[in-house]
């Protein structure tokens, strides 16, 4: 029996696919960016959620994202596997969409039988996301809890994107480091994205180790991938990372917070 404490994570994503139908220069996952995009295959999708709710105990909001995740051909499999999980996932299993694509009927019957633990959100960005609408009605015809994130026209929901494509070192002091940190919605919202297999912080972290323009430190990520170590070690590992107050990466960025400068959404490339 493990003495560590219980862990709890607020919101955790999972990159089910890297593929996209849109190009959006400042993606958030950095999809476009990506050379040889792939789907996560099933296999993977299981030891990866397997793993991950080895370690946490709980977590609020479990989201499936992408790219758009209605790409992949085995999405509906997929969702079936984190369902399996549902007792630990405090609030929704969401699904973000770009509002590009349709749902197929079987999925949206899923969705239905199911629709106590399942929400969709999808990003509505006017011209580019042409089947806002249709999702709307279809979700809405089966009761399948649902919200439009607008990014466009009235009413916005976000006043905008913030831009991470400068990726030179902006703080240097440890007081710097940390100020930036603490003011991050990200970091202190403890926002977790699963990429690659592993399980990471920050999706900025996750792409700058990635990319080489930092370090990958083992101490800053944990591979759901490779073979489990003994799983209490591995929550010692999070907690320790969860209670970190910043990350290499963050001397890199400058976070999200009420004063950042805003950007056009999903302007293309």
């Amino acid at each position: 029996m493990s003495n560590l404490p219980y862990i709890n994570l607020q919101r955790t994503t999972l990159v089910i696919t890297q593929h996209c139908t849109l190009k959006c220069k400042h993606c958030l996952a950095f999809i476009p960016y990506i050379k040889n995009p792939k789907h996560m295959i099933l296999e993977d999708v299981e030891k990866v959620l397997k793993g991950y709710f080895s370690i946490v105990d709980s977590v609020g909001i479990f989201s499936i994202t992408g790219g758009e995740p209605l790409m992949h051909k085995e999405l509906l499999e997929i969702l079936k596997n984190v369902l399996k999980y549902s007792t630990q996932i405090r609030d929704t299993i969401d699904i973000v969409t770009n509002g590009t694509l349709k749902m197929k009927t079987e999925l949206l019957d899923f969705l239905q039988v199911n629709a106590r633990k399942f929400r969709v959100i999808i990003s509505d960005y006017g011209p580019l996301s042409p089947n806002v609408d249709i999702l709307v009605k279809d979700l809405s015809d089966r009761n399948i809890e649902h919200r439009v994130a607008k990014y466009y026209g009235e009413d916005l929901t976000y006043d905008g994107w913030v831009d991470f494509s400068d990726h030179s070192q902006k703080h240097f002091t440890k007081s710097e480091i940390e100020t930036q940190a603490k003011r991050c919605i990200f970091r202190q919202g403890r926002y977790y994205v699963i990429t690659d297999g592993e399980l990471h912080p920050c999706s900025r972290s996750a792409w700058r180790m990635r990319s080489e323009i930092i370090s990958s430190y083992e101490d800053q990520k944990i591979d759901l991938l490779g073979d489990m170590i003994d799983i209490n070690i591995q929550k010692e590992k999070l907690l320790e990372l969860d209670n970190r107050v910043s990350l290499t990466s963050c001397a890199y960025c400058d976070g999200v917070h009420e004063d950042s400068e805003r950007i056009i959404p999903a302007e293309q490339l």
